[in-house]
């Protein structure tokens, strides 16, 4: 297997990074697509823009990275820690956000339509102008 380079741009597509340190890197416009990123650290990761569909983010730490305009749909983020995590303008339908840490996450203007956001803690998260419509919320709203 031919060796991949992170960084900008990077084309990280099924890539396995699970349980890498990648805090800090700069990733934006990456496509990392289908890539497994279980318990990764990418605190303060920079990865605005990036493809992340489809990605393994259970378990990630994404506290204070920048995900703004990154396209996170169909992502799985159960039990990721978001908090400060800057999602502006992010589409993250259909994704797993059960049991999250968006704690002061910037959601603004961010697509969340039919996400999955059962026990996540939005304690402080900014949600003007987010897109909620058939967003489940927990347990009484996803039998409604």
């Amino acid at each position: 297997m031919t060796k991949r380079k992170a960084g900008p741009g990077a084309d990280l597509f099924h890539a396995r990074l699970s349980g890498q340190d990648l805090s800090g890197t700069d990733l934006h416009g990456a496509n990392m697509a289908l890539a497994n990123l279980k318990d990764c650290k990418m605190a303060e990761a920079r990865l605005g823009g990036a493809f992340l569909f489809a990605a393994n983010l259970s378990g990630a730490d994404l506290s204070g990275a920048d995900l703004s305009n990154a396209d996170l749909s169909e992502a799985d983020l159960f039990g990721a820690n978001l908090a400060g995590a800057n999602l502006h303008g992010a589409d993250l339908r259909r994704a797993n956000l059960s049991v999250t840490n968006l704690r002061g996450a910037r959601l603004s203007d961010s697509n969340l339509r039919d996400t999955i956001l059962k026990g996540a803690d939005m304690t402080d998260a900014q949600l003007d102008g987010a897109d909620l419509t058939g967003a489940v919320l927990d347990e009484d709203e996803a039998s409604a």
